[in-house]
């Protein structure tokens, strides 16, 4: 397109330099008063003339549009070449932007991320505010129309005005009950001895209770530790035959069994001599009818 641009004028100066000596033939052709040779011969000179003129026009022309056209293709080939050279300095700028686009899109890609988790926070907040001030002012709507007295229920009202009064008055503390002593369980200790090598039963508490005899704490610890015991008759007539199977005369005819209070030897049966808390009753097994104990026989109690 461009070659054609610049061959147009060239051609139009071409076809007018055609044209005007075409004119100038014309106008030097005889007007009949000349000879004819004459005009011949000047019409042949002017012929030639023309042909010789035309002819180096023609290569002069001819030479000026190949000096053009070389122009025209050195021209061509310059911008053909610096348009490749324009072509891969843009292809290169566009391989720079597409990795520079590439990093900014990498790197926004987070932020953008980041961006939308603060969003999403950001909404979830949002709504929570929204849902908290929802139920908070529904909450003051609520407490603004409990706070609104009824006309009608104005006895409920101070009915329950004197109950939360009632309600904010400190009650009385309850006077501590005064704890009952407990009561200390009455005892006694018992003993049984045969001799210094035979005790079935050492020195031992035993509960007792008011108005019990010797034999009633008897009976109650032999019961408990399992020991044998043989008496007979009851209350004041009541006699210990013998005790762990142990029994009088087993050990000749002074032998038999004997018992001692507080290191008196009553001389009463079991079953009349009362007790008292604190009491040390021991049984002892004699040899010679308590001259072996040194038992001397004595009131007690009565």
């Amino acid at each position: 397109m461009q070659r054609l641009k610049k061959l147009i004028p060239i051609v139009l100066l071409m076809t007018v330099l055609f044209i005007l000596s075409a004119c100038g033939a014309s106008l030097q052709k005889p007007t009949g008063l000349e000879d004819n040779n004459e005009s011949t011969e000047v019409v042949e000179n002017d012929s030639s003339n023309e042909t010789e003129n035309k002819t180096k026009e023609q290569d002069s022309k001819k030479d000026k549009a190949d000096k053009k056209d070389k122009n025209v293709d050195k021209n061509d080939e310059s911008e053909e070449e610096e348009e490749e050279e324009d072509k891969q300095g843009d292809d290169e700028e566009e391989k720079q932007t597409t990795q520079l686009a590439k990093e900014e899109t990498k790197e926004k890609q987070p932020k953008a991320s980041n961006e939308a988790k603060k969003s999403n926070h950001q909404s979830t907040k949002s709504s929570t505010t929204n849902s908290d001030s929802s139920t908070s002012s529904n909450n003051v709507t609520k407490k603004e129309s409990s706070s609104k007295p009824a006309p009608k229920k104005e006895t409920s009202s101070n009915q329950s005005d004197n109950k939360e009064t009632e309600q904010s008055k400190p009650k009385p503390k309850p006077k501590p009950t005064p704890s009952k002593p407990k009561e200390e369980k009455k005892t006694v200790t018992l003993s049984i001895k045969i001799s210094s090598s035979e005790v079935p039963l050492g020195a031992t508490q035993v509960t007792m209770n008011d108005g019990e005899t010797v034999l009633d704490a008897l009976n109650r610890i032999t019961k408990e530790k399992g020991i044998h015991r043989d008496v007979t008759g009851g209350g004041s007539s009541a006699y210990v035959k013998g005790l762990a199977n142990v029994y009088e005369f087993d050990r000749g005819q002074g032998s038999g069994w004997m018992y001692r209070i507080n290191g008196v030897f009553p001389d009463r049966g079991v079953g009349a001599v009362k007790i008292q808390p604190g009491d040390n009753i021991e049984f002892l097994y004699t040899l010679d009818l308590g001259k072996d104990l040194n038992a001397n026989l004595q009131p007690y109690r009565r």
